[in-house]
This record gives C-alpha cells, structure tokens and sequence, in this order.
C-alpha cells in the first residue's frame, strides 16, 4: 500500500472498531502469544519502542512486565485509544505521533522494538527503509511481523494437497501483481535477505497459524525475535 494511503487508513470508524474486531479472534490471540513469549526473555527496565503501537494492545504487559515503553502512530486517532487505556496505568509510557518511516529519536535509542501487524501493508522497498530505521534506534532486539510465500519446494509436491497450496499460492501472487488487495505477502528469500543485510540475527520464529493451515495456505504469518549483531559479527 503507497505511503499517503497507509497514513489514511487508522482513522475515524475503523480506529474506533479496531479492537472490537479483532480481540479474541485466533490470530489475535496467537500474536499476544507468540509476542509476550518473546519480550518474557527480557528483564524489568527494558526500554521497548512499539510502533505502530494502534489503539495500544500490548500496554498492559508493558506494565506488567517493568518495561518503560514508547508507543508512536501515525494515526492521532489511534494514539487517542491507547491513551485512554495508558491513563489507567502506571507510569513509564510515552505515547507520541510518528512514522516508522523516520523515527525521531537518536541511535540506539531503545533496547528492543516491537512491529505487529504493519508490514503486511507495506512493499519490498518500504519493508526495508522500515527494518533500517528500526535497527538504527534500537540496541538488542526486534519482534516483527512478516507474512511471506512458503517456498516452492516446501509446499510438498507432487502430492494432491501439494498442488492445493500451489495454486492457493499462485492466486495470492497474481493478487498481489494486480494490486487487487491491499495487503502484502512478501517473497521469503526477500525477507531474509533482507535481515541479513541489515544485520539481523534470526533467534526465534514462529508462525502464527497451525502447522496444517500454514501449509494449505502456501505462505506463513511469522513473527520473528531478532538480534542485532555489530558490523564485525
């Protein structure tokens, strides 16, 4: 989805029925999972950036969890949800305007950054500014979420449910090349590539759907736990 779109999307009724949507459905209970299972390996006094941080889903955990937290939205109307969830928590949460595009705070900034439900909207080149950025303001730690193509080879040909997930894989593509759906499922060599080349250790993945629903689809909703390595590693 272009840039000025995204930036339009978050507002007005969908930002006002965005939880009621979605909390409880199985992926989202998956995500909350997979997402806390993760940011557990991380002690009190952990600095997380979320972003976008939408009407505020994981705040509570923060809290729970002794983190200090930075929450940024493009979208105002989303930000107004999650500060009424922060205002009944504790202190330790910022809650700000901002593009995961260009993020306005220096290196390093925060030990890990957390990126739910975000780049299944965006394209190659922008998953790639986004990741940069990300990596650039953060010290240890990143969990993402990327949907991508199961490869070819791993869709279990030629066996009949094998050439089921091939043509469910095709359409998706052809979708995808004829802009008929918004959303994004990017190539999976793409998205290795592209951590490898911003230096990003892979330490966990785990995908959101069951094992048999992954494989019927013929592509993955993975959330990642990866590691910032320094130039020399």
């Amino acid at each position: 989805m272009e840039k000025r779109k995204l930036e339009k999307k978050y507002y007005g009724k969908m930002s006002a029925t965005y939880d009621a949507l979605r909390i409880g459905t199985p992926q989202w209970e998956q995500e909350n999972d997979i997402v806390t299972g993760y940011l557990r390996r991380f002690s009190p006094g952990t600095s997380i950036l979320d972003i976008p941080v939408g009407t505020g889903r994981f705040l509570d955990f923060y809290v729970e969890q002794g983190f200090t937290v930075t929450g940024l939205d493009i979208s105002s109307d989303m930000l107004a949800h999650a500060r009424d969830k922060a205002a009944g928590l504790s202190a330790g949460i910022t809650l700000q305007e901002g593009s995961i595009f260009s993020i306005a705070y220096p290196a390093n900034h925060f030990d890990v950054s957390v990126c739910i439900r975000f780049m299944d909207w965006v394209g190659e080149r922008d998953l790639a500014t986004a990741l940069a950025e990300l990596v650039r303001v953060t010290r240890v730690a990143i969990v993402v979420y990327v949907p991508a193509y199961v490869p070819f080879a791993m869709l279990g040909l030629p066996w009949p449910a094998g050439f089921g997930r091939l043509l469910r894989q095709l359409k998706m593509r052809f979708y995808k090349f004829r802009k008929r759906s918004d959303s994004v499922i990017h190539e999976r060599a793409v998205v290795l590539r592209t951590f490898s080349e911003l230096g990003l250790k892979i330490i966990a993945k785990q995908c959101i759907d069951e094992t048999e629903d992954s494989e019927r689809r013929g592509h993955e909703r993975d959330i990642y736990l990866l590691e910032l390595q320094s130039p020399q590693d």
